[in-house]
């Protein structure tokens, strides 16, 4: 992992710029341990909808079982390859705060809260773009805080999609077999 210059690089810009004044490491911190809660938070949001509470409830369902998917898969991976935090390995790195385990590859956030915003946006593409964006600004706040490295979030990212992909097609599949 620290063998790849670009991985490193951007790493350790995305920290300095963390570090440039105190009300920027606050942000970045509250985006990156909060803005999972926030992604969590709209999506309840939509249930209440009253013109389509079945698809909503479908769309949530979804969402859920893809992240509990991403979760286990980016878990297994972090068993498999053991690779510690960027601010444990580079000394110019500078925590943001310090984050509970040090297993660093692939990011859990990106894998669990790329797999709900994916899965919403297949099925409400607004809100679903919401959330990217929001899941977009907290996978570079992990990266900024000096708790993951690019590489960790791009690789969770795709354990997001694959996961919400698997799930989507899974249930259009018992969808269409129903009737």
């Amino acid at each position: 992992m620290e063998s790849f210059q670009p991985n490193i690089i951007i790493s350790q810009y995305l920290n300095w710029l963390a570090q440039l004044s105190p009300a920027w490491s606050i942000f970045i911190y509250l985006v990156a341990v909060f803005g999972g809660w926030l992604i969590i938070f709209i999506l309840l949001l939509s249930l209440d909808k009253k013109e389509s509470r079945r698809h909503t409830w479908l769309t949530i369902i979804i969402a859920f079982l893809s992240a509990i998917l991403a979760f286990f898969l980016a878990e297994m991976l972090k068993n498999i390859i053991p690779l510690p935090r960027p601010y444990l390995v580079l000394s110019e790195i500078v925590p943001v705060f310090i984050p509970i385990g040090v297993g660093s590859f692939p990011s859990g956030h990106a894998a669990v809260f790329g797999a709900i915003s994916l899965a919403v946006y297949w099925r409400e593409r607004h809100l679903g773009l919401w959330l990217l964006l929001i899941t977009l600004l907290l996978c570079l706040a992990r990266i900024a805080a000096g708790i993951h490295y690019a590489l960790d979030i791009i690789v969770g990212l795709v354990i997001g999609y694959l996961a919400a992909l698997l799930i989507s097609k899974i249930v259009s599949y018992l969808r269409n077999k129903q009737g």
